[in-house]
């Protein structure tokens, strides 16, 4: 049966044919309608005043932005100045294409897309689930000349690997995502996680995996410690700049708060939650992989994509990095989170529980009751009162648990659920590359 979308036009050549039986041709018209509607809300809205800037090559080079375009156009310096921060596929594609803010912009926002429509067909994303997931309002920074957009593209790659357990394309996504962020302290311990856990003694090849990727994590590592030396003289710049960024080991200080502000809080809350559940599911299933290993459960652990294991590794690690790096500053979280694939794998996987079982709303609405407890619930959030701050998490609340019944069969009014979602996330994303253009920081 052909995917639900655009008609076939009558008597299609066969390439056409081919591609709409793929469901191709839907995926394709989703997104470009997602872009779309994006751009005509971010231009109705800038009609009605709502936001106050379109974007320009001068509003694009807001914070980091500027930085990557500086590394483009003039390479490395000292490591006092910052810039080698940011490993270097990113900038020296900018550099090789010789475009400016607004063509990478286009690029990085294409390059999202192509990977949210590998995830849509590695996982067979419904359109209204794909359309949920290439809204998460932290894709805003897919949409500018940050990293993230080349980052989503590789990593879908990854995840389809993963998924698959195609070791080649599992290497090849996992090197061009280590090329791009510094993304190998967070990969190293979810990747061994995700291949203990899914040990498959029927898979061929079954013994290169771990130590195929543990060598390619390994070059990567040597290979950027290579260029900083070459580039600036100092091996370890990176780490040695993120100790200038105050992101050094630290006790997180509760209450927990965000420096990006109030706008973003509700995002970094998510992002917290997201790696706390993330937590208790490593916990969970490794615990339980343990005791079977060990022959005291009999029972093995059920079927699980490789790829969830790797992204709730990679969500539990992004999480206690920030928590323990920045001392209970939650700012960037949402970005090193949220705003990659990683996230939407997550959400897949939580689709496929839907309704099957009705613990995940019960384990959702505890751990949104944590979270507000651990940002000052009720009396030292911010500068809000009680009262103000029981709205706030209860709006929060009802927020993440829009994302439990956009599925057929979880809620009668799932069609409304998922459009009433999808219209928010539009509007937050443009209240955010607002923002972004103002030059304010979004973490």
């Amino acid at each position: 049966m052909p995917p639900p979308g655009l008609p076939a036009p009558a008597n299609p050549p066969a390439w056409y044919r081919r591609w709409y039986a793929a469901g191709r041709c839907n995926r394709v018209f989703l997104l470009a309608f997602h872009l779309l509607l994006l751009v005509s809300v971010y231009t109705a809205l800038y009609c009605f005043g709502l936001v106050h800037r379109l974007p320009t090559s001068q509003g694009l080079l807001s914070w980091d932005s500027n930085l990557y375009l500086s590394i483009a156009k003039e390479g490395y310096d000292d490591p006092g100045v910052g810039k080698n921060a940011f490993f270097p596929l990113y900038p020296y594609l900018w550099r090789y294409l010789g475009v400016g803010p607004v063509g990478i912009s286009l690029l990085l926002t294409t390059c999202t897309m192509v990977g949210a429509a590998i995830l849509a067909r590695t996982f067979r994303l419904t359109g209204r689930q794909l359309l949920v997931a290439v809204s998460l309002p932290a894709l805003v920074f897919t949409l500018v000349p940050y990293s993230e957009g080349l980052f989503y593209v590789w990593g879908a790659l990854l995840l389809r690997g993963l998924h698959r357990r195609n070791l080649p394309l599992t290497l090849v996504g996992m090197l061009l995502c280590c090329l791009t962020r510094a993304a190998t302290t967070l990969f190293l311990p979810a990747y061994v996680f995700a291949e203990l856990l899914s040990w498959d003694s029927t898979e061929r090849r079954r013994w290169l995996n771990l130590p195929a990727g543990l060598l390619v994590m390994g070059a990567v590592t040597a290979t950027m410690m290579r260029i900083f030396y070459i580039k600036t003289g100092d091996a370890l710049a990176f780490y040695h700049v993120q100790a200038k960024w105050e992101h050094i080991f630290r006790e997180p200080i509760f209450p927990l708060q965000s420096s990006a502000g109030i706008d973003i809080l509700w995002l970094d809350a998510v992002a917290l939650l997201v790696t706390w559940l993330s937590a208790v599911a490593c916990a969970v299933l490794g615990s339980w992989w343990l005791l079977h290993l060990l022959r005291v459960v009999q029972r093995p652990l059920p079927v699980i994509s490789k790829a969830v294991l790797f992204s709730l590794g990679y969500a539990t690690g992004t999480g206690f990095y920030i928590m323990m790096y920045q001392g209970g500053d939650l700012a960037n979280i949402n970005r090193y989170m949220l705003a990659t694939p990683f996230a939407a794998v997550l959400l897949w996987q939580m689709w496929q529980l839907q309704p099957a079982t009705k613990w995940p709303v019960a384990a959702v609405v505890a751990g949104c009751l944590a979270v507000a407890l651990a940002l000052g619930f009720p009396f030292r959030l911010e500068s809000f009162l009680p009262y103000q701050a029981a709205w706030y998490f209860g709006l929060y609340t009802l927020y993440v648990l829009a994302y439990l019944f956009i599925s057929k069969g979880t809620s009668p009014w799932y069609r409304e659920i998922a459009t009433g979602l999808y219209l928010v996330n539009l509007v937050v994303m443009a209240h955010l590359l607002d923002l972004f253009l103002a030059f304010i920081w979004l973490g």
